[in-house]
């Protein structure tokens, strides 16, 4: 890809990631973008289309591509937050915000399964956001009931709690945190 469309393609999904408004409390981006830094070349390339194809509201074909980069950086035995959490992403961009849940909880899954507190913890977090835009009140109230066990967790540094709990949920929601 050329450097000037990689770097609009970038820009725009920065921008779209960044734009979003929560309706569970928070007024900050309800997803996160990830380094992709350490990924193979193979991988990246993948990612990189993935990333055009998002540009060009090509949503289900993106899917592929960073389903694709994920598979390969399990391949290396990594965990493919990054390309997982843009699977997740094009779904919420897609309005299908039940589907990006659903990709939320997965990635939270397997970051308990490599053991990577931090990204479980936001995936929780983005995805009762993510259930809060779809007006699932009920599911919402279930990822924050296990969002509250995962942030009395030890190995979870106190920055990361403290800014999951006032830019995702709300201080109103945490009283006690």
């Amino acid at each position: 890809m050329r450097s000037s469309t990689r770097l609009a393609t970038t820009l725009a999904l920065s921008l779209a990631l960044g734009g979003l408004v929560s309706d569970v409390g928070a007024s900050e981006p309800g997803f996160r973008i990830l380094s992709t830094a350490g990924m193979t070349s193979e991988a990246q390339a993948h990612m990189d289309k993935g990333d055009e194809l998002i540009a060009q509201r090509r949503y289900g074909k993106a899917r592929k591509e960073y389903r694709a980069a994920a598979d390969l950086v399990r391949e290396q035995s990594d965990f493919p937050a990054a390309a997982l959490y843009r699977v997740a992403a094009s779904y919420y961009f897609e309005g299908l915000y039940r589907g990006a849940a659903k990709e939320l909880d997965k990635i939270g899954a397997e970051a308990a399964d490599y053991g990577d507190i931090v990204v479980n913890v936001w995936a929780v977090a983005d995805a009762a956001w993510v259930l809060g835009r779809a007006g699932a009140r009920l599911d919402v109230e279930k990822r924050v009931k296990r969002l509250q066990r995962l942030l009395k967790s030890a190995y979870l540094p106190d920055e990361v709690r403290d800014e999951v709990t006032s830019k995702r949920l709300g201080q109103a929601t945490f009283p006690n945190s």
